[in-house]
């Protein structure tokens, strides 16, 4: 786990192991850096929580309110926020998503694994 210099993490947020935050970031409460994921192969009976071999990476200036979830990697390499980016609170992204330099993420938007949103991207509430 590495820390950036002037980052600041609020109350309550946990960073689990292999999450790499950048300098001058903000971490809400409650915010949890580095979850697990459920496995949801139509094989797998019953489901079962997938350990993740990945971790977080957080750019520089990068703000995340609280109640947020970032989910590791699944298989290596990092779920990534770029720069400048902020994510308003309870927001889901799941593993293996690459979020661009200055995106907006309003409350309640949930991005589903492996996607890829581009810079200067704004995501409506709930979305």
């Amino acid at each position: 786990m590495r820390i950036g210099a002037h980052t600041i993490i609020d109350a309550g947020a946990v960073l689990r192991e292999r999450s790499l935050i950048g300098p001058n970031c903000y971490i809400g409460p409650a915010t949890i850096v580095g979850a697990e994921a459920l496995d949801v192969r139509q094989s797998m009976s019953p489901m079962r929580i997938l350990r993740q071999a990945g971790g977080v990476r957080l750019g520089a200036n990068v703000q995340i309110l609280g109640h947020t979830t970032l989910v590791r990697a699944t298989f290596g390499g990092f779920t990534e926020i770029s720069d400048e980016s902020i994510i308003d609170v309870h927001i889901y992204i799941a593993h293996d998503c690459k979020i661009g330099r200055r995106v907006t993420m309003v409350s309640g938007a949930t991005v589903s694994g492996r996607c890829e949103i581009g810079d200067e991207v704004y995501i409506g509430p709930n979305a």
